[in-house]
């Protein structure tokens, strides 16, 4: 036995007996008790966390007053200290120009941003084959 400290006891490791600590040198986390926990992993598959906030480097950011989330929806800042789930829009991207959209145009990328245009792209079905015409040229 070695110079005994808190939180420790004798257990017999099979030749003799040693002082081995059985508790964590800091407060004890309690099944019913309101506690704040600080640098814990939590990394099973079986944990459950549930949070009403979360903290950026700058600040806390509420988010239990948001509606559960639908399929492909994504947790988006409303403000620098509330967030809110939201499906994803092309109106919400910053790099998006949609002016008087008309059926049949796609969206095409100009260098700077996403624009309507008229397609230039044909699609064919020839003998169980797909060709598309891109432009006079077809390219298999």
């Amino acid at each position: 036995m070695t110079s005994p400290s808190s939180n420790q006891l004798l257990q017999y490791n099979g030749t003799k007996w040693v002082n081995v600590t059985i508790l964590p040198s800091s407060t004890i986390v309690g099944i019913s008790d309101t506690q704040t926990l600080t640098n814990k992993t939590i990394d099973s598959t079986t944990n459950t966390v549930t949070a009403d906030k979360l903290h950026s480097a700058t600040s806390t950011i509420v988010i239990n007053s948001a509606t559960a989330p639908t399929g492909g929806q994504r947790l988006t800042a409303s403000s620098s200290t509330s967030a809110s789930w939201v499906s994803p829009t092309l109106s919400a991207c910053t790099d998006v120009n949609i002016s008087a959209p008309l059926a049949g145009q796609n969206l095409s990328y100009n260098g700077t941003q996403w624009q309507n245009q008229k397609s230039n792209l044909l699609n064919f079905s020839v003998y169980c084959s797909t060709l598309v015409c891109l432009q006079d040229q077809i390219i298999y």
